[in-house]
C-alpha cells in the first residue's frame, strides 16, 4: 500500500521481463464420409523463441534464453445410428503431441547472462484414445458414456550439474484410464438438469517438474473423481438465461508451488484435497434485435463459490530452533490462492452500425496465501470497458477498433499472489488504471 515498488525493488536493474516470439500454424479438414460418418482431422505445429531475464530481490537471480518446437495432430470419428429407437452419436479417435525445448539459464547480470547455471533439454510426448457416446433415452434423457487412456512420457538433462552423477531424468507415466458418465433430463424445450461423474488424471506439466530449483524427481501425477449437478434454461420468451451447477472434486496428489530461500519456485505433491464449488450465471436480452439501432443490450451476473480444503496433508520439516525435524499438518485448512467468492457483473451492448461496448465489474474475495492460513490478501473489485467499432465490408473485408480501460477505479490490489512465498514474499501489486487499443483487419473466403 505504501510503495507498490518494494514488492520487486531490483526489477528495473535486472530488465525483469519475458519476450517471445511464437509462431503456430494449422489445417483440419473435415470429411462427411456417408449419412451417419463425418471425420475431422487436424495437425498443427508451434515455434517459440524466449528471452526472460528475471529477479526477485536480494537473493537468485537468473536470465533464461531458450527454443521450442511441437507438433500434434488429432483425428474423431462420429457416428450417428439409430439403435432401435434410439438416436446414437459416437465419437472415437485419437491424439497425439510432442514439445522439445531447449533452454539455458544465467546469472542475471543486470539485465545481461552472467555465469552459466543450467543447461536444460526436455522432450513431452503425449498420446490420448477416446471414445464417447451419447443416447436419446426415453423421457426426454441423454446419457453420455464416455473414456480415454491416456500416454505420457517426459525426457529430461541438464548437462550443468555438478553434484549430480546422473542429470538425466525419463519419466514414462503408467497408462491411465479415465471414464465418465453423465446424463441430461429435459424437462422442457427450455429447462433440463444434468449430472455427472467422473475420472480425472493429470500428469505434471514440464515447467513444474523443471523449475527454477532443478528438476523435480519426486512429481506424481494428480488424480481425483469429480460429481457435479446443475439447472440450465431460459425463460421470459428465451429472454432470461440462466446456469446453475454445484460440484464435488476429491483430489489426491494435488500439485501446488512453494518457494525456496533462493526465491526459486518449486512443485509439490500435497496430499488430498476437497474442493466444493458453486456455480451460478444469469443474464436478460433487454434487446435482441438486429435491425435496430440498439441491436442487442445484455447485462448479466456469474458468481462463484469456492471451499477448498486439504483433507489429508501432512509433510516434514526442519525446526532450525530446535533443531529437530519437526511434522506440519495442514489437514482441513484452506487451500492458499483461492478466493471463497468470485462476482462478476456486466453489460455487453451492441449497434447494428458497428458500435458495440463491454463493460465489467470484477469483484475477488479475500483469501490465503500459505498452508498455514496465516497469512492473506485483501478482497478488490476491478472495473474495465472496452469499446469498439467492427464492420465487414464487401462480404470479405472484416475491420474491428478498440480501446479499453483496465481497472479503472484504481483499485489496490495483487495481481498474482506467489502462494507460500519464502520470507513473506507473497505480493505481486497490479497497475493503476491502464489504458489499451489495438486494429484487426481480416479477409474471410
Amino acid at each position: 500500500a505504501n510503495n507498490p515498488r518494494q514488492a520487486h525493488p531490483y526489477a528495473d536493474s535486472l530488465d525483469s521481463r519475458v519476450t517471445n516470439n511464437r509462431t503456430m500454424l494449422g489445417v483440419s479438414q473435415r470429411y462427411e464420409l456417408s449419412k451417419n460418418w463425418v471425420n475431422n482431422t487436424g495437425v498443427y505445429g508451434t515455434f517459440n523463441n524466449m528471452d526472460h531475464p528475471w529477479g526477485s530481490g536480494p537473493f537468485y537471480n537468473g536470465y533464461s534464453i531458450g527454443n521450442s518446437l511441437g507438433y500434434g495432430a488429432r483425428t474423431r470419428f462420429t457416428y450417428s445410428p439409430v439403435i432401435g429407437t434410439i438416436q446414437a452419436r459416437i465419437n472415437f479417435g485419437g491424439e497425439y503431441q510432442f514439445a522439445s525445448e531447449v533452454e539455458k539459464e544465467y546469472a542475471n547480470f543486470f539485465g545481461e547472462t552472467g555465469e552459466l547455471q543450467g543447461d536444460y533439454e526436455h522432450t513431452s510426448q503425449q498420446g490420448i484414445a477416446f471414445v464417447q457416446g451419447e443416447f436419446d433415452l426415453p423421457s426426454n434423457i441423454i446419457l453420455t458414456l464416455g473414456g480415454s487412456l491416456n500416454f505420457t512420457k517426459y525426457d529430461f538433462i541438464n548437462r550443468v550439474v555438478p553434484d549430480s552423477l546422473d542429470p538425466r531424468l525419463v519419466t514414462d507415466f503408467a497408462p491411465t484410464f479415465a471414464p465418465r458418465v453423465g446424463l441430461v433430463k429435459m424437462i422442457s424445450e427450455q429447462m433440463s438438469v444434468h449430472a455427472s461423474v467422473g475420472y480425472g488424471f493429470s500428469p505434471p506439466t514440464t515447467w513444474e517438474i523443471q523449475t527454477q530449483a532443478g528438476i523435480n524427481r519426486n512429481l506424481n501425477p494428480e488424480s481425483g473423481i469429480n460429481y457435479e449437478i446443475g439447472y440450465r434454461g431460459t425463460t421470459l420468451k428465451n429472454k432470461l438465461n440462466f446456469d446453475v451447477s454445484t460440484y464435488m472434486f476429491q483430489l489426491n496428489d494435488a500439485i501446488l508451488p512453494r518457494v525456496n530461500e533462493a526465491q526459486q519456485t518449486f512443485y509439490e505433491n500435497t496430499g488430498s484435497t476437497d474442493q466444493f464449488g458453486v456455480e451460478a450465471m444469469i443474464s436478460y436480452l433487454v434487446m435482441n434485435d438486429p435491425s435496430a439501432t440498439i441491436s442487442l443490450l445484455k447485462p448479466w451476473v456469474s458468481y462463484t463459490y469456492n471451499h477448498f480444503t486439504f483433507s489429508d496433508y501432512q509433510t516434514e520439516t526442519f525446526d532450525w530452533s530446535a533443531f529437530e525435524v519437526s511434522t506440519l499438518d495442514f489437514s482441513g485448512n484452506n487451500i492458499p490462492g483461492v478466493a471463497p467468492n468470485v462476482l462478476n457483473v456486466g453489460f455487453d451492448l451492441e449497434t447494428n452500425f458497428g458500435l458495440y461496448v463491454m463493460t465489467t465489474l470484477n469483484f475477488v474475495d479475500e483469501m490465503y496465501l500459505n498452508n498455514e492460513n496465516t497469512k492473506s490478501v485483501e478482497s478488490y473489485t476491478l472495473l474495465g470497458s472496452r469499446m469498439g467499432y467492427r464492420k465487414v465490408f464487401k462480404k470479405h473485408f472484416g475491420l474491428e477498433a478498440f480501446a479499453g480501460v483496465d481497472n479503472a477505479l484504481n483499485a489496490d490490489y495483487n495481481i498474482f499472489v506467489t502462494i507460500n512465498g519464502f520470507g513473506g514474499r507473497y505480493y505481486n501489486p497490479g497497475p493503476e488504471a491502464n489504458y489499451y487499443g489495438g486494429l484487426s483487419l481480416k479477409y474471410l473466403f
